[in-house]
């Protein structure tokens, strides 16, 4: 909807820029839900004392993972910007493994 009235929000916006705010809007509409998911998960751990644990997964998703899949993409393989958002969401799909991994252990342990 906000891509139909983008033109009204900023008249002179060229079109090459519209084309790749439609392309990436996916991403935007998945990702809320997928960081929801992350966030509760998170702070379910932290409650539970495992606040390194939530660093940890966070640090080795984004640092280890994420930023350098991003610059190989953009710098050596001229990946498109759907591909360089789309880590955004990929990010956050890999959290939710090891989230959802440790969640269940500690809370069967209660």
């Amino acid at each position: 909807m906000l891509s139909q009235c983008i033109e009204f929000v900023y008249p002179e916006i060229e079109s090459e820029t519209q084309t790749a705010l439609m392309i990436i809007a996916p991403l935007y509409i998945v990702l809320p839900i997928i960081r929801a998911y992350n966030t509760v998960a998170g702070n379910i751990l932290r409650a539970l004392g495992n606040s390194n644990l939530v660093l940890k997964i966070h640090f080795v998703t984004q640092w280890l993972i994420s930023l350098p899949v991003c610059a190989l993409l953009i710098l050596y393989f001229d990946a498109s910007i759907f591909w360089a958002f789309a880590m955004i969401p990929i990010e956050e799909l890999l959290k939710t493994i090891p989230f959802y991994r440790y969640k269940q252990a500690y809370m069967n342990r209660l």
